[in-house]
């Protein structure tokens, strides 16, 4: 993620929100900024604990996006292709955060650990 300060006009190197090693995937990134505290959110897909699976990740910076912290918030990884009504896998691009405050957030993701498509928020 790059950046651009305020009072500047260029914008800062990239840094990596996910900490993850390369070659890891990780995509549908949903941003969300907390207004009161600038705490800027991201929650995303991820196959960071296995190749096959996947997972949903929170990153969180408390210095306007200069470092990330992570955090793993599904409980069990899951197959995306486990329940795909087409002979094309389908994750289901239906992802997003919000800041709520003081100082939380809360994320939806669509997840297939139960045997098919489910909606899960926490």
């Amino acid at each position: 993620m790059s950046r651009r300060p305020p009072g500047t006009n260029s914008w800062t190197t990239p840094v990596s929100i996910t900490g993850a090693p390369a070659g890891t995937q990780n995509f549908f990134p949903a941003i969300d900024v907390d207004p009161l505290t600038g705490v800027v959110n991201i929650i995303y897909y991820s196959n960071q604990v296995t190749e096959t699976l996947l997972d949903v990740y929170v990153a969180r910076s408390i210095n306007g996006g200069a470092t990330f912290t992570n955090t793993r918030i599904t409980n069990n990884s899951f197959n995306p292709n486990a329940s795909s009504p087409t002979p094309v896998p389908l994750i289901g691009d239906y992802i997003d955060i919000m800041s709520l405050p003081p100082g939380g957030y809360i994320g939806v993701w669509m997840d297939t650990s139960p045997g098919t498509f489910c909606i899960f928020a926490g």
